[in-house]
């Protein structure tokens, strides 16, 4: 099991991030609009949680 630590990125980013992907923006072009504060690897990771969990 994974054990995950607390964000250092501030709370909602997240959630941000899902929106904007889901709205059809490009990586790098979220990264932007969140003001480069997040790693790509990071939102990247963001992102694909929020798909599976859609999904289920």
């Amino acid at each position: 099991m994974l054990h995950r630590r607390g964000s250092p990125h501030p709370p909602g980013l997240r959630e941000q991030a899902r929106e904007l992907r889901w709205a059809g923006l490009s990586y790098s072009e979220i990264i932007n609009k969140l003001g480069g504060a997040v790693p790509l690897a990071t939102m990247q990771s963001w992102v694909l949680d929020g798909l599976f969990e859609t999904k289920l």
